[in-house]
């Protein structure tokens, strides 16, 4: 049970030191019911309230408050030697009042100077709760025990939180003027650019219709002239050679010549 008490208390005073500025040593005003409260259950009310908040911790009560204790009969001479330990916490009230109104009042309902509140009443517990980033202690049985963040201290948390990620004010003004620069260079650009002039434009391409391809002068070769060439192909792939033009003729010419000459001998004779 006081492993878990001890998690609650330092999960609670993480939240006051990281969104409500608390420092050690912690400031601690003692309201006279709670030193009653202790010295009935024989406590060390000191060591009780620094385990609990796990750190250094500065005591102070009121004036008002010492008036209280001396006015209780029980426990009388252990509350004011007890209350002796404690520094006093000077108070406006001339004539002393009631110790937990005079606490109320010195809050004023917002804690300024990061005060935790050690209290039984259960009314001042009540008013306390609704004022945010007050961290209030009580006993219970033999225990001193930090209560549970209140309500309006988590809607307190949450709005520092957003405030936190939030963009500020100097950071929208240099956005501004970083967005007025972009567009003033943008403008510069645009003016340096020289502008095409416009003209007659060429007629649409899709709308224009296709010339249409003239027949070729030329008649088709017949397929006797392609014979040759067919031929000429086979020889070439079987490797024969054909006969040059120029033995074609040579040979054509030796007989007309021996008829010749048979001739002018014929007349000779």
């Amino acid at each position: 049970m006081r492993t878990k008490q001890t998690k609650k208390s330092k999960k609670a005073m993480l939240l006051y030191r990281n969104n409500f500025g608390f420092r050690e040593p912690y400031q601690v005003i003692i309201a006279p019911d709670f030193v009653l409260a202790g010295v009935a259950v024989k406590i060390d009310i000191k060591a009780a309230i620094e385990r609990v908040l796990q750190g250094p911790v500065n005591y102070f009560i009121t004036y008002c408050g010492i008036c209280d204790l001396r006015k209780d009969e029980k426990h009388k001479d252990e509350a004011i030697a007890v209350s002796k330990t404690f520094e006093k916490r000077h108070c406006s009230h001339k004539e002393p009042v009631a110790g937990i109104k005079c606490i109320e009042e010195l809050l004023n309902g917002e804690n300024k100077n990061n005060y935790c509140i050690a209290v039984q009443s259960e009314e001042l517990r009540s008013k306390l709760r609704n004022i945010p980033g007050v961290p209030i202690l009580h006993v219970r049985r033999t225990l001193v025990i930090l209560e549970n963040t209140s309500q309006a201290t988590k809607d307190k948390q949450e709005a520092i939180v957003q405030g936190k990620l939030a963009v500020s004010t100097a950071e929208k003004k240099l956005l501004q003027d970083v967005k007025k620069a972009e567009i003033s260079q943008k403008q510069a650009l645009r003016k340096n650019v020289p502008r095409k002039k416009k003209g007659p434009k060429g007629p649409n391409p899709l709308s224009v219709k296709k010339k249409k391809q003239q027949p070729s002068s030329q008649p088709a070769k017949s397929n006797k002239e392609e014979q040759p060439k067919k031929k000429e192909k086979e020889t070439l792939s079987t490797g024969t050679k054909r006969p040059h033009s120029d033995d074609q003729s040579t040979e054509s010419d030796a007989p007309k010549s021996k008829r010749k000459n048979k001739n002018q001998n014929v007349d000779n004779s």
